[in-house]
């Protein structure tokens, strides 16, 4: 079974590079004929094999037109032809307002287009995934087009890709990175009366998965005769059958066990929590498919936590859900307590259903979703069996011992192992776990590196759960890889950040994994990013989520979109949004495919990278530490660049805390997420909060608030641009953001610049009073004695008594004050309002 599995999965992932051929101008013919053509040449001599010849015909005949020619009923070209079908069902979806026809040099539509109402159309730049380096932001629709020439040389890469695989022994796995690589910004349609915002590739790999789920659905129903099902009377039947099944995998338990660590060596344990976290979730994915001898075109998503897989409704599918469920679940339990937790549920579906509708005509897409989430949110609170019950009760249980009366583990806590030195602190000792996780961030970094997976534990690396025992999570130099094939143990090898190929890969994981690093390539601890910020020495902490995304994903879509090939869709490009451009962005550039975007500078200085590390960035959230003022610009260059990304479809929010170097990473991370939720609970949500909560005594329920808490149009265009702005080009300032002296500018000292501050930062009384004739007497004393300043200080007097008045513009004046006198302090001074409560 798995040898057919194998060849009509290839079969839906090529199925349609006749539509490349037939855009390029390559060929003749219909674009089944040019796709069967180009691929004999691809494929060598495994296209004269049986299995290279079956795999051609299924190409070629995977239209009505075609197909109905076969005679041989169990041929696998039915399947193809029907999940081709079925997935076009999903994809395709009629625009009534439109004229029928095609258009060859239509580009690919934006996925945000229609999420969360109809806006204006945008589209893609035509070209590879990761082709030139920049970020492929959606333009306005008719702006630019998909030429023939581009499609040409997308063509060739493909063909030079496919040409490098060995078909005879390559993994699916192996083609479909080809064909993401190639495929992700082409058109599956270019029909002009559909919505054309499904890429080749997502179409392509639904093929894909849909064809494997259906031969295995009907192999365990003993069902041969696919012509019957698949074209003859039987397919009306067969699209209500709940033949498929939607498997969703959640973790809990994330944030406590990241932010779980020890104030030494803060950055290595917390990028080493984060990856691995990310590593045990796409693994176990990855157990689930090969186990059922499935393909990543089967995997929907993943990210954030989470995972989605589109599976055969079959007894042994269910089986080997049931027995990896609570085989990760006893493993979790004996490596982490209670501390991290995987859930998995199912959803039975039909062809009908994920087509996106049921029996009465109706969106059933949406349904299935809704159902698994409700499946989902009950088993998380039933979250162990009788037997781990029993276990986690039992004090003489394996998950109770004590294998030290004396000491617990430094970072966990745990007694139930042996404990060893940590590494940078050797007076402090800690279970393997946790040593084992931050050995495994010291090496996350290194250069030219792959991820191996291995069979069995005995260290050497870090262990994930298998369907039988544990396996080791390894980080290895590339060239280390062939002693490792030669070993027999080697599972699986993950790239990173690179559209790699290779027999054994899994696949490329897009990971936001920026760092700064020193001249001499060493990574910048927590305390040299506080080093290098303007100003004061300190570290910004930057956590960010997207705004009412579950929202999106339930109901974002109008019923006729909602649609299972969307869903997907939309969640790669977060996902390639955060894990991927991230990274970039961090590194100063924004630019898009035909522009110039610029990072934002709070001192003018020319663009270079971030004073930044990234500590998590899942598929909608990210924590990113660093040098307080590269924090800030970086959090509005991130803002900007989402916000033109989704084609303004959605937004995130976002707090800012800042620290002492030193200060304990779990309590950083907390109050940064406490700020965050500051911003999430402002109106509408597409906001920023800054520093730390106050008390608010003119609340009597919520005693403790954020004062600098912004919608981020109005921080970017009210705080930055406009007051901050000012400041610096009217006052003769000191240290980076200074003109000392500079001709035309209105001398002040810092003293005074705190005592303006701390008028503006003041709360009004309970009457809403303000103190104007204080403000009045403070500006009296800063007014110059030359004449040639007058005009400055009127200015300047002005425009600050104006904004005293407007309690708006008083706010934003603080936070600019705020900003600025962080800008102008020694390394050493001291802020009352950062970080935490004041």
């Amino acid at each position: 079974m798995e040898r057919w599995i194998r060849i009509i999965s290839l079969a839906g992932l090529l199925h349609d590079v006749g539509k490349i051929c037939y855009r390029a101008g390559w060929g003749e013919g219909s674009h089944s004929q040019r796709g069967r053509t180009f691929l004999a040449d691809c494929l060598g001599e495994f296209a004269a094999s049986d299995d290279g010849r079956l795999l051609l015909e299924c190409v070629a005949n995977h239209h009505a037109a075609d197909v109905r020619g076969l005679t041989d009923t169990k041929h696998l070209a039915w399947l193809v032809y029907e999940a081709d079908n079925i997935a076009a069902g999903v994809d395709r979806r009629k625009d009534e307002t439109a004229t029928p026809g095609f258009d060859l040099t239509a580009p690919l539509e934006s996925i945000f287009t229609r999420l969360n109402g109809a806006g204006a159309k945008k589209v893609h730049y035509l070209r590879g995934l990761t082709e030139t380096g920049l970020i492929n932001y959606p333009a306005a629709s008719g702006t630019i087009i998909a030429s023939a020439d581009k499609y040409h040389l997308l063509l060739d890469t493909l063909k030079a890709n496919l040409k490098k695989i060995n078909f005879a022994a390559c993994h699916v796995n192996e083609v479909l990175k080809v064909i993401e690589a190639v495929t992700s910004y082409i058109p599956a349609s270019t029909a002009t009366d559909e919505a054309n915002d499904i890429s080749l590739y997502d179409h392509s790999r639904l093929t894909a998965a849909i064809a494997a789920a259906m031969y295995d659905f009907f192999h365990a129903q003993g069902i041969t005769d696919w012509q019957h099902w698949c074209y003859g009377s039987g397919n009306a039947d067969f699209r209500r059958q709940n033949a498929f099944l939607l498997a969703a995998g959640d973790i809990s338990g994330i944030q406590n066990f990241i932010y779980t660590i020890p104030s030494a060596g803060a950055l290595k344990s917390l990028r080493g929590r984060s990856f691995y976290l990310e590593m045990l979730l796409e693994t176990i994915a990855d157990e689930i498919l090969s186990a059922a001898g499935l393909s990543r075109a089967n995997l929907l998503y993943t990210g954030g936590g989470h995972f989605r897989l589109l599976l055969p409704n079959t007894p042994a599918i269910i089986t080997l859900l049931s027995n990896i469920k609570e085989r990760v679940s006893d493993w979790l339990l004996e490596q982490f307590g209670t501390a991290l937790y995987l859930e998995i549920v199912w959803q039975e579906t039909a062809a009908n259903d994920l087509m996106g509708s049921d029996a009465n005509g109706k969106s059933g897409t949406g349904a299935v979703f809704q159902a698994l989430a409700a499946k989902m949110a009950t088993a998380k609170l039933r979250r162990y069996n009788n037997k781990q019950l029993a276990k986690l009760f039992d004090p003489h249980s394996p998950l109770n011992a004590v294998a030290d009366a004396t000491r617990e583990c430094g970072v966990c806590n745990t007694s139930n192992q042996k404990l060893v030195p940590f590494k940078d602190k050797p007076d402090m000792y800690v279970c393997p776990r946790c040593h084992d996780l931050y050995t495994f961030g010291e090496r996350l970094l290194q250069p030219d590196s792959v991820f191996a997976v291995t069979a069995g534990y005995s260290g050497g690396g870090i262990a994930l759960p298998a369907l039988a025992g544990s396996n080791t999570l390894h980080v290895v130099k590339k060239d280390e890889v062939p002693h490792l094939q030669k070993t027999g143990e080697l599972l699986r090898l993950y790239a990173k950040n690179e559209m790699a190929a290779g027999d054994l890969l899994a696949t490329c994981l897009w990971t936001g994994d920026y760092v700064s690093r020193h001249a001499s390539g060493a990574v910048m601890t927590f305390e040299d990013l506080a080093a290098a910020s303007t100003g004061i020495e300190r570290l910004a902490v930057l956590r960010a989520d997207v705004d009412n995304l579950g929202s999106a994903f339930i109901a974002g879509f109008a019923q006729k979109h909602a649609t299972i090939s969307r869903y997907a869709t939309l969640s790669r490009q977060l996902s390639l949004f955060f894990k991927y451009h991230i990274n970039d962005i961090c590194r100063g550039n924004l630019r898009g495919e035909a522009d110039e975007m610029a990072p934002l500078s709070l001192w003018d200085r020319p663009p270079a990278a971030r004073k930044v590390s990234i500590v998590y960035a899942g598929g909608d959230d990210y924590v990113i530490v660093g040098a307080w003022d590269d924090i800030i610009a970086l959090a509005v260059d991130i803002r900007q660049a989402f916000r033109r990304f989704t084609a303004d479809k959605l937004t995130l929010s976002a707090g800012i805390a800042f620290f002492p170097p030193h200060y304990p990473v779990a309590r950083m991370a907390e109050i940064a997420g406490e700020l965050e939720d500051e911003a999430k609970h402002n109106p509408a949500k597409d906001s920023v909060a800054l520093f730390g909560l106050a008390k608010d005594t003119t609340k009597e329920t919520s005693p403790f608030t954020c004062r600098h808490c912004y919608r981020w149009d109005d921080f970017i265009s009210g705080v930055l641009d406009d007051k901050l702005t000012f400041f610096r080009a009217t006052l003769a300032l000191g240290k980076d953001g200074a003109r000392v002296g500079a001709s035309g500018t209105l001398p002040i000292s810092r003293g005074a610049l705190y005592k303006l501050y701390t008028m503006f930062d003041a709360v009004p009384d309970e009457q809403g009073r303000i103190d104007l004739a204080r403000l009045a007497y403070l500006l009296a004393r800063l007014e110059p004695m030359q004449n040639n300043l007058k005009p400055v200080y009127r200015e300047f007097a002005g425009r600050v008594f104006r904004w005293y008045s407007e309690p708006s513009s008083r706010r934003q004046v603080a936070t600019a004050l705020q900003l600025l006198l962080y800008g102008l302090r020694a390394p050493q001074a001291h802020s009352a309002i950062e970080g935490g409560f004041n």
